[in-house]
């Protein structure tokens, strides 16, 4: 797919965005922080340079890998063991980037970190136009285990497109993955590793969720809230969103409902929080990358 020099620099400016607050986040969390307190600092900064947030601000401790960010009324602080998960999502004009990190104030994790930092660097070196995934993939495995963990196998990188996190092209973090990367393709490459079996199953938490068609049937829906989701589907398209963003304490009971009316017909996705099977250690790392005919450009990395 060829992108136009606009499109390009929309893709890029996103993937700058996401790498300075990357490079915040590791200056301004601390153990004790409130989940809320971050997810709003990271938020408020893609907006104050220029962006959007592409998905609510991921906060993911110890086993769980992934889908979690603040409720209106979350009390949750960031502990001082297991490894912090900040993922962070960010789009301009829906051009998107979408990048990690791992942070661990005990230090008793460094090794499992480390192995997802250079399975990300490892992968990013392989990737250009006719790249297998399964090289990519291999790589990822080979490295996680040369440090002794397990890559989780059913979690993967993703293609992405405007307003479309997830186009169905996948990269595992494992061997055998089937496809090529071609040009105009913009990927996020994302290792876990775990001290445990290498699986995530789906938790009993939802607090992230998209719409997956139009808003067209409301019946049961307030009306009230039936605008804030009319104008959540206009201004977000398929790009996940969270209560937070949009309703007060006293809206809070009756927005809940509303998504769980629009999940039971399947105009909205509810993104279940990913935990490890076996309750072990989870790290994460995460870039994004756009694979262009003549370049290759490493969009969160300045």
């Amino acid at each position: 797919m060829a992108l136009s020099e606009e499109e390009v620099e929309k893709i890029v400016r996103a993937g700058r965005i996401a790498s300075r607050v990357k490079s915040e986040v590791k200056r301004l969390v601390r153990a004790g922080m409130k989940y809320i307190e971050l997810a709003s600092a990271v938020e408020e900064r893609i907006r104050s340079l220029g962006g959007e947030p592409a998905f609510p601000c991921n906060i993911s401790v110890g086993e769980e890998a992934a889908h979690y960010s603040p409720l209106l009324d979350d009390s949750r602080a960031i502990p001082d063991t297991g490894i912090l998960k900040v993922d962070i999502g960010v789009h301009v004009d829906g051009y998107l980037a979408d990048t990690s990190i791992s942070i661990d104030f005990s230090g008793e994790n460094e090794m499992l970190i480390q192995s997802v930092e250079e399975a990300l660097d490892r992968a990013l070196d392989l990737i250009g136009p006719g790249t297998k995934v399964s090289a990519v993939g291999e790589v990822i495995e080979k490295t996680i285990g040369y440090y002794g963990f397990k890559p989780i196998r059913n979690l993967t990188g993703h293609a992405m497109e405007r307003y479309k996190l997830h186009t169905g092209f996948s990269i595992p973090n494992t061997k055998g993955g089937a496809g090529t990367i071609k040009p105009g393709m913009l990927l996020a490459i994302e290792p876990f590793a775990t001290t445990g079996v290498g699986l995530v199953v789906d938790g009993a938490v939802k607090t992230i969720f998209s719409f997956s068609k139009p808003l067209t049937r409301k019946r049961g829906v307030n009306n009230a809230i039936g605008r804030v989701l009319e104008r959540i589907y206009l201004t977000r398209k398929s790009l996940p969103f969270t209560e937070r963003w949009y309703v007060t304490a006293e809206l809070k009971s009756a927005f809940r409902e509303a998504l769980q009316i629009l999940e039971s017909n399947r105009t909205v996705i509810g993104y279940p929080v990913l935990v490890e099977s076996s309750g072990q250690q989870v790290a994460q790392a995460e870039d994004t990358v756009l694979v262009l005919d003549k370049e290759v450009i490493v969009t969160t990395r300045e």
